[in-house]
């Protein structure tokens, strides 16, 4: 209900980049062929998002197309962000599907899936024109195809196709391949590596394959694998430590509680957020502390590491491209958004001293976060310029 009031409220091209999405999603409708990245981001044309791979803008101009056959006079931003919607819609149906295969007890799904469906910034992009969207439903899909049964050849066949599919949609998908290694890490047998080599070299394959066309394609147009060079403006920062502390504030605020155009609607509603990242990483000191005078098995071999691991590598490459192009955004690290959900749901669980909360509890915190994200959102709109 939020998202789709969000999208028929606010303005066309109330979202960082949306303007530059929907004319990638206009110009495949009307030439059914790849656009050509010329401008770099902020010129006028508004056509910074060309160099951006075109999964996402094909299916939103296939039904845009299917709409003006039917004689109806589609509004591409309001379809755009209606396959946005669904995408997230999807994605959140996933994401609970892959928490009741992890077996993570009730409070930590329902905490999980919460977060999918009541984070502010979530909201505002998932009722947006974004390929972000996708990618992250596409994210989901692989991580449920990665824990769902027994290691085979055709779940390793199916998940490295999903990982082309993602490359096809955003280059986030690398976050995807390490997520990939770190299952097999976690599952390797000791005295013989070679199951695990055969099967990682399989699914390199198979990933390779899917992309390949792309890759050839923006060697042959930009000289590049990810052509992010050619609409990115770098940023040159005084020093090292005042663009990773810049980065590091960017993250935390646009990852919370933002809208707008330019991730300038935000108020103090991230502070909230901020607070319980703050909390979460006590109670995961305080566990690792208490962990490493015990004698368990290796975190590499733990069900949790391909989670965090790949988590940990979104992190950094988020990082990168803060201090590299200042564009650190919080919503880059959505597709690992499960993730972030069990790390700030475990390091509460673990400061509090508390394997399941009372039910009370429980429900008090829902109604915070519900009314704390109903309030954003029509804060959002209350900003918004009108029509």
């Amino acid at each position: 209900m939020l998202r789709t009031t969000y999208a028929f409220v606010t303005p066309d091209y109330y979202a960082p980049d949306e303007h530059s999405h929907v004319n990638f999603v206009r110009y495949l409708a009307r030439e059914w062929t790849l656009p050509v990245q010329k401008n770099l981001t902020g010129s006028p044309g508004n056509d910074w998002e060309y160099y951006q791979p075109p999964l996402y803008y094909t299916i939103v101009a296939a039904i845009k197309a299917a709409l003006a056959s039917s004689h109806q006079t589609p509004n591409d931003v309001l379809i755009g962000r209606l396959v946005s919607i669904l995408f997230w819609a999807t994605s959140t149906a996933v994401t609970a599907r892959t928490l009741l295969h992890i077996k993570a007890p009730e409070w930590q799904r329902l905490f999980v899936v919460g977060l999918h469906a009541l984070l502010p910034s979530y909201i505002t992009l998932s009722s947006s024109v974004n390929n972000d969207n996708l990618a992250i439903l596409l994210f989901s899909c692989y991580i449920l195809s990665e824990i769902v049964g027994p290691g085979s050849k055709m779940k390793t066949l199916r998940s490295s196709a999903l990982i082309g599919c993602i490359f096809w949609t955003k280059l986030t998908a690398v976050v995807a391949v390490f997520f990939f290694l770190a299952v097999r890490i976690s599952r390797i047998e000791r005295r013989d590596w070679r199951p695990t080599l055969l099967d990682v070299a399989l699914g390199a394959a198979v990933a390779a394959a899917i992309w390949s066309p792309l890759v050839a394609r923006n060697l042959m147009v930009y000289g590049s694998v990810t052509a992010e060079d050619i609409a990115n403006v770098p940023r040159t920062w005084a020093t090292t430590a005042e663009g990773f502390l810049a980065t590091m504030k960017y993250i935390s605020v646009s990852f919370w509680a933002t809208a707008g155009v330019y991730n300038n609607i935000k108020g103090n509603f991230y502070f909230l957020g901020s607070v319980l990242t703050a909390l979460s990483t006590m109670g995961w000191i305080k566990y690792w502390r208490h962990k490493t005078k015990e004698r368990t098995a290796p975190f590499f071999a733990s069900e949790s590491f391909p989670f965090y691991s790949a988590l940990g590598v979104n992190f950094l490459l988020v990082i990168r491209f803060g201090l590299k192009y200042d564009q650190g955004q919080g919503r880059f690290l959505f597709p690992m958004l499960t993730a972030v959900g069990l790390f700030l749901s475990g390091g509460i669980a673990h400061l509090c001293k508390a394997r399941r909360p009372k039910q009370s509890t429980l429900w008090l915190a829902m109604l915070g976060f519900i009314l704390w994200a109903t309030s954003f959102v029509f804060y959002a709109m209350s900003k918004a310029p009108r029509q």
